[in-house]
């Protein structure tokens, strides 16, 4: 008899919990204004056949042991199911994040541009002073979903709205502008002014100089400093060449996104292709993009490429690729580097005043022709002037006269 009574309460208690739960979720779905049989996948037609609010109870009268209770309750639809396309409408409309996201993930898996605009309202602005909250978490994921589907489908969108997202989601912000960078010219030129790491600099560029937005080839030739090397001994043949080099490195990290959100990617802009990588932009150094995917409720490894290369030689060829010309047609160089015998300090410094004034000249001389082509407008011909520094290697074996100073001079 305490047996069978033992069986009778769990029977009970089972019931009463699964009752609780479901009802629970109902009460869930109707807040977020969703229908709770489209977030589990159901259609229209099993809906209007079933009655849910029995649903606890059909649940108890099929199993036939506690143990039993406990395995169903296992498997009971009270865990989340993934929504299906039928409930995209109802997910975009909902006041939950979750929802959201959802809606978001599915318009990019099954293609459907009519809800981009929707898409690019339900974008959270970044606030970088903000304190870390679940809500905030929450808010950040649904951006990447968002701009996620925005990649996917190569959606033409207002920079603009973009921008309020941009301290979060700097590489992907710039794979969106690319599908249109006519379209977007004030943003991109407002993205060079910005400090940007190497690779999101080449690919900000690369776009410009297809687009050939007037603003463009000023910008490049203002934040040129010509620095002039000058290698000097007592005999110049022994001098040894400087030259201009570049590093790189790798961060890494783990990421994951907030509990029953969707699967989305990570992206990150490279200059070095693997296999996988998509090109973003031809250009003077091509950018790829690379896609990590991060499946529902896993946390995947990040890594971070980084490359700091001399840029000056890199604003020098987008020049020449705006001119139609190549390098060493533009007889420009900002970055010479010449070997003078010492004599005296006299000599070394008109010697130096005379490289001063023919590099002065070749910038001169380029803006010119800028200008002639239609890339510089009369005013930024007129008021752009050159940077030039030297960078002074004293190779000699007896030091005792010191080297006059040249003025500004470079590390």
């Amino acid at each position: 008899m305490r047996s069978k009574s033992r069986i009778r309460l769990s029977y009970a208690v089972s019931f009463l919990l699964v009752s609780l739960l479901t009802l629970n979720e109902a009460s869930s779905c109707v807040a977020s204004n969703v229908d709770p049989h489209l977030l589990h996948g159901e259609s229209s037609r099993t809906v209007r056949n079933q009655t849910h609010v029995w649903a606890p109870l059909n649940l108890f009268l099929v199993v036939g042991s506690p143990s039993q209770i406990e395995s169903q309750a296992s498997r009971s639809p009270l865990s989340f199911s993934p929504p299906t396309v039928a409930a995209v409408p109802f997910l975009i409309s909902s006041l939950n994040r979750r929802d959201q996201a959802w809606a978001a993930y599915l318009i990019g898996q099954h293609g459907l541009t009519q809800f981009v605009p929707q898409l690019l309202q339900l974008l959270i602005p970044t606030n970088p002073l903000q304190p870390t909250t679940p809500e905030l978490t929450e808010a950040r994921a649904l951006d990447r979903v968002i701009l996620d589907t925005l990649i996917q489908l190569k959606a033409k969108v207002p920079g603009e709205r973009l921008m309020s997202v941009y301290d979060e989601f700097r590489d992907e912000v710039v794979i969106v502008l690319a599908s249109s960078p006519e379209d977007n010219e004030k943003i991109l030129l407002s993205l060079h002014d910005f400090p940007q790491p190497d690779t999101r600099w080449f690919a900000i560029c690369n776009l410009l100089a297809s687009s050939r937005p007037e603003g463009f080839a000023a910008r490049l030739l203002r934040d040129i400093t010509i620095k002039i090397s000058l290698l000097v001994s007592e005999n110049s043949q022994n001098a040894l060449g400087v030259g201009e080099g570049g590093q790189g490195g790798i961060g890494c990290g783990m990421f994951g996104m907030p509990k029953d959100f969707p699967p989305t990617s990570i992206y990150e802009l490279r200059q070095e292709v693997e296999d996988g990588d998509v090109l973003l932009v031809e250009g003077v150094r091509p950018v790829y993009y690379r896609c990590q995917v991060v499946p529902m409720n896993q946390q995947i490894g990040t890594g971070q490429e980084s490359t700091f290369n001399d840029r000056d030689l890199f604003r020098r060829d987008y020049l020449a690729r705006l001119l139609g010309t190549d390098t060493q047609s533009l007889a420009f160089n900002p970055r010479p580097s010449y070997s003078i015998r010492w004599t005296s300090a006299e000599a070394f410094a008109a010697q130096a005043k005379r490289l001063h004034d023919l590099h002065h000249r070749s910038f001169s001389q380029l803006a010119t022709q800028l200008h002639d082509d239609g890339l510089l407008t009369s005013e930024e011909s007129e008021t752009l002037r050159p940077k030039l520094t030297f960078a002074v290697h004293d190779l000699r074996t007896d030091k005792t006269i010191v080297l006059p100073s040249l003025g500004p001079k470079s590390p």
